[in-house]
């Protein structure tokens, strides 16, 4: 999943030092874990949620595994930056010689963050694959059932806008292209939280590979006018790489 907050988050690093998290993205995967982030009104997790780890100096030559010696200090500055309380924040959790003394530092992101994040390091979010919302790809219904109240809609008499509840919210659904969506809660209700768990839905459906058999993965991108807390919030999806 990708947001305008991740974004606006990942903005505040300078060009070096954007360079050096890219890196550690892309080389140093280790796998996954799990641990707690703050959630959007700051506050830390009370249950911990599974997330994916990257090494950030790793200091092992029999494994091949790069070192930047020179990474620290910039990654002090990317410390304060992406977690400044307490080395944990919203995407990204820090943690000092996760072993023992002398081992690799690392970074936590979440894991339904993870295969955006990895795409923004490696070629960028603009240059991802779409995934047309059509009966082939990813059907319109599929995904509405999974965001409204049991599934209930009900579509306009030009067949072109779909209005739901999902909670005690009235939303209005259009397809504005054939790969996005328009989501708008006419009741004027500012719900980030409600698309980023619908998208983690449908991310987690199509990601789902127990067969081992899906060669590149999905992730949704929500877009939402940040400041102004917009009710509007247009929703498109990628294939990685």
């Amino acid at each position: 999943m990708w947001t305008t907050e991740i974004e606006d988050c990942l903005s505040q690093l300078t060009k070096e030092e954007e360079r050096v998290l890219k890196r550690t993205i892309l080389k140093g995967g280790f796998g996954s874990d799990s641990c707690s982030f703050r959630n959007i009104l700051g506050d830390i997790s009370e249950q911990e949620t599974r997330c994916w780890v990257y090494l950030t100096n790793y200091r092992n030559p029999s494994t091949r595994r790069f070192y930047y010696k020179k990474t620290e200090d910039i990654f002090k500055s990317i410390r304060e930056k992406l977690c400044p309380n307490g080395d944990i924040g919203r995407f990204f959790a820090y943690q000092k010689e996760w072993w023992e003394e002398n081992s690799s530092d690392i970074i936590r992101v979440p894991e339904d963050i993870h295969i955006a994040l990895e795409q923004w390091a490696d070629d960028g979010i603009d240059k991802a694959a779409h995934c047309p919302i059509n009966e082939k790809d990813l059907g319109i219904d599929e995904l509405l059932e999974d965001l409204f109240n049991d599934g209930h809609y009900s579509w306009n008499k030009d067949n072109t806008e779909m209005v739901g509840f999902v909670g005690n919210e009235p939303v209005l659904v259009r397809l504005e292209a054939d790969s996005k969506l328009l989501v708008r809660f006419l009741g004027d209700a500012w719900c980030p939280d409600v698309v980023e768990e619908w998208v983690k839905r449908i991310e987690h459906d199509k990601n789902n590979d127990v067969d081992y058999v899906i060669d590149t993965y999905m992730f949704g991108v929500i877009e939402n006018d940040q400041e102004r807390k917009s009710s509007d919030f247009h929703v498109s999806f990628y294939y990685q790489g």
